[in-house]
């Protein structure tokens, strides 16, 4: 008999099970071979939608969301030390002043530092600033630097702090000329280098895109330019790659000349090895190791699309689909990008996604579903 136990109760431990998308609001479902389970958590309440939250986890436990709150001019973070059961928040900033301002969170040592990207928008002399507010005790209190004013709107700014370095990698483009140009410090931000041009061109054309580093001196920056070819032509998809820390760039023409995207998101897994997504009139997965391959892994257009990674296989990548209502997907592959699984994660979501994975490939993924801030997320390896 207790043999007989034993073997029941193994086998209700290894089960692997699935439930309806509609069904997982508050419940869960299984989406990483059995191993792993996605709890859904409601953070906070009248959140506006256009806050584009950003997830950085320091643990399965120490999670921490910055995102705006447009509606009240607050760039908030907030964190929890105990899996999603509570929360603390801290205001960073009551003078963002500007309703479509990406926010992105970075650290290079497991939350100890902590780093918010944003823009603000200043009325009185209607003129916009890149922000770089920093953190040194988990979040709690935060210094803030000015690093770009313009009178231009700034479009698809983009963070990367590699671990374990003191760089720090700030690239944003100006709309409605385009001047994508790369900020950095090499000193955990207490200065800052000036704006150096990573390419310059003469109408909306590049909008989101990419930075990864893993080292701080080996940089990938893929881009779609307005011309012919990397410095100068018409709809060639590129990289900029710098190996000296963003001084000074060559540039590769991967040869796409019809995929006009507006989102690039990236996931170096070495320095030899860039995977990166970007919407089109489908979801783009690329690989790029010396040759570039490209396979297209939804049949619709997202909206917005986040890629995170573990090791040079796992793949991972939250989608907010282009079909109605807006559904949040997350797609996976184990085995860097032959083969791809889906799941729908919400049925009805809105604005956009940011995803982040933890080396024991807990995955964290946070959205809005107005009027919530949402967490979705997988813990593995506890």
């Amino acid at each position: 008999m207790k043999s007989l136990f034993l073997s029941l109760l193994l086998l209700f431990a290894t089960m692997s099970y699935a439930v309806t998308p509609q069904s997982i609001i508050g419940g869960d479902i299984d989406i990483t071979d059995g191993k792993c389970v996605t709890y859904w958590k409601t953070l906070i309440v009248s959140t506006p939608s256009n806050a584009f939250p950003s997830v950085y986890a320091q643990s399965s436990n120490t999670i921490y969301i910055a995102y705006i709150r447009s509606g009240d001019n607050l760039i908030e973070i907030i964190k929890t030390t105990d899996g999603g059961t509570s929360w603390s928040s801290t205001v960073i900033s009551s003078a963002a002043g500007d309703s479509h301002s990406e926010v992105a969170l970075d650290s290079p040592d497991g939350g100890k530092t902590l780093y918010v990207l944003y823009q603000s928008y200043i009325s009185a002399t209607s003129t916009y600033d890149i922000i770089l507010a920093k953190s040194l005790d988990g979040g709690s209190t935060w210094t803030e630097s000015i690093l770009d004013t313009s009178t231009q709107y700034y479009w698809g700014s983009a963070l990367n702090v590699p671990k374990s370095t003191n760089k720090i990698f700030i690239l944003f483009n100006k709309f409605p000329s385009p001047s994508l140009k790369l900020i950095h410090s090499t000193d955990a931000g207490n200065t800052f280098s000036t704006p150096v041009t990573v390419y310059t061109g003469s109408s909306q054309t590049i909008k989101e895109h990419g930075i990864a580093s893993i080292d701080g001196d080996t940089l990938y920056i893929p881009f779609l330019p307005v011309s012919n070819n990397c410095i100068s032509g018409s709809g060639t998809m590129c990289i900029a790659k710098s190996v000296d820390g963003g001084v000074t760039f060559t540039y590769i023409s991967l040869g796409l000349t019809t995929w006009a995207m507006n989102n690039v998101q990236c996931y170096l897994a070495n320095n030899s090895l860039l995977y990166f997504i970007g919407d089109s009139y489908w979801l783009m997965f690329n690989k790029y190791d010396g040759t570039f391959t490209q396979t297209k892994i939804t049949t619709d257009s997202p909206l917005q699309a986040d890629i995170a990674g573990y090791g040079n296989s796992n793949i991972y990548i939250s989608r907010r689909a282009n079909v109605s209502p807006y559904v949040l997907d997350y797609i996976e592959s184990l085995d860097g990008g032959t083969s791809f699984t889906h799941t729908t994660l919400d049925p009805n979501s809105s604005s956009s996604t940011s995803i982040f994975a933890l080396s024991d490939k807990s995955i964290f993924i946070t959205y809005i579903q107005p009027p919530n801030l949402k967490l979705a997320y997988t813990k593995c390896g506890i």
